[in-house]
């Protein structure tokens, strides 16, 4: 019996799925120096925190309000260190561009992360080359770079 029923879908309409494509090929452990990096930028990133947090809770009020701005300045600061040090740890590209872009204005200012001194220019120089490195920027890219394990370790170009 036909009751001219006719489905609006049909099972031929449908092309089969595609796999997902893998964005990495292979697993390789984070290099030392990106993992010390990172951690220096979560570090750097309390450190910042706390010292917009710190002032703002044990001054009078009146004295509080005029540590606002620079309370406020901190805390971005703190993110943007805290930005970086996510995207180093993930090994994203962006992570990486944000850290150079943050070194190279800190060696054309002298400063990084608000602490003045040879020892932070030489810091940034030092991460700066090695972020540079073939090997590392490898590790970096979107579509070639393998993805990271804390299993197996295979140490590229790495400290």
């Amino acid at each position: 019996m036909d009751d001219g029923f006719q489905p609006a879908i049909r099972v031929e309409d449908f092309e089969p799925r595609k796999p997902a494509k893998r964005r990495r090929s292979a697993i390789v452990h984070r290099p030392l120096g990106v993992t010390v990096l990172a951690a220096c930028s979560y570090l750097a990133s309390l450190l910042l925190l706390a010292l917009a947090i710190i002032p703002l809770i044990w001054h009078e009020p009146e004295e509080a309000s005029s540590h606002g701005g620079i309370a406020t300045l901190l805390i971005v600061c703190s993110l943007l260190s805290f930005s970086i040090g996510l995207g180093l740890w993930t090994l994203s590209e962006w992570g990486r561009q944000l850290f150079l872009a943050s070194a190279a204005l800190a060696l054309l200012f002298g400063q990084a992360n608000g602490l003045p001194g040879v020892g932070t220019r030489l810091f940034n120089l030092i991460f700066f080359w090695y972020l540079l490195k073939p090997e590392i920027k490898a590790l970096f890219d979107e579509d070639e770079a393998p993805a990271t394990s804390s299993t197996k370790p295979k140490q590229l170009g790495g400290w």
